[in-house]
Formats: C-alpha cells, sequence, structure tokens
C-alpha cells in the first residue's frame, strides 16, 4: 500500500503555484497598462504634433507670401479639429490668437483686394499689417510654448 501523504517539494508547488500564476497575471496586467499609457502618451503627441506643423506652415506661408492666403487660412483651420482638448490654457489660447490674427489678416487682405479705390484702404492694410506683425513678432514664442506638450518624456 502507497503512502497517502505527497511528497513536501509537490505540497509546496501545489500552495505556491496559484501565487504564482497570480503574480504573473498582475506582472503581466501592470505592463498592459503600461504599454497603453505609452500609446497614450505617443497618441497625444502625434496630434500636437500635427498642430504643431500646421502653426509653423501658417508661418512659412506668411514668410514666403506676405500674407495670409485664403488657402493656407482653411488648411490651417483643418489642421486645428481638437486642439482645445490637446493643451493646456495658455497654449490653447495662444493658438486661438494665432488663428484670429491669421484670420483678421486673410479679411484685411481680401477686402481690400475686393475694393481698391476704397477710402477706408489704408486702414484695412494697417490692420493687416498689425496681424501679420504679431504673428511675425511671436513666431519664436512656438518652440518654447510647444515644447512641454510635445515632451515624451513628461508622461
Amino acid at each position: 500500500m502507497a503512502d497517502p501523504q505527497l511528497p513536501v517539494w509537490i505540497e509546496c508547488v501545489s500552495k505556491i503555484g496559484p501565487t504564482a500564476i497570480a503574480a504573473s497575471v498582475a506582472y503581466v496586467a501592470w505592463r498592459q497598462w503600461r504599454t497603453q499609457q505609452a500609446k497614450l502618451a505617443f497618441d497625444l503627441f502625434e496630434h500636437r504634433l500635427k498642430i504643431y506643423l500646421a502653426v509653423q506652415k501658417l508661418y512659412d506661408a506668411i514668410s514666403i507670401h506676405g500674407e495670409v492666403s485664403p488657402e493656407d487660412f482653411n488648411h490651417f483651420i483643418r489642421q486645428l479639429n481638437g486642439a482645445q482638448f490637446l493643451f493646456t490654457f495658455p497654449l490653447r489660447r495662444h493658438v486661438e490668437t494665432i488663428q484670429k490674427m491669421a484670420g483678421d489678416a486673410m479679411h484685411a487682405r481680401q477686402r481690400s483686394k475686393n475694393s481698391p479705390g476704397h477710402p477706408l484702404l489704408g486702414k484695412l492694410l494697417d490692420e493687416e499689417d498689425q496681424a501679420l506683425n504679431y504673428l511675425r513678432d511671436n513666431r519664436r514664442y512656438i518652440e518654447r510654448a510647444f515644447r512641454d506638450a510635445l515632451d515624451l518624456t513628461k508622461t
């Protein structure tokens, strides 16, 4: 007749086994959570980078052409989709100001083209110059403003 008592090592494995499996499952779950956190950070980075590049492209177009064309402005507006949810309030407000000033410059240019002999032509051109000067002066600020939003190490 065989001894009904199991060897000690089998008893240890049977008691430690479920704990080891639970620890393994917990580790896998933690790694999946970390992977999802990294994916979220990267997705946010991609969306923020798209907006940063749209701002840079608008600034480049202004530098090249000296005006905000309707095509450049429309492209910029399309790229801003969802920007209000991606940034902190100061940066979001700055992007909105860029949008407003670019729109003001474009509209002033369009109005001055549509009525070349209008007595307020000088005022329209001054409005455009003010908006363009604002955009030119604040181009340097863009790098600093987007630096934290595009920093992947701060997740």
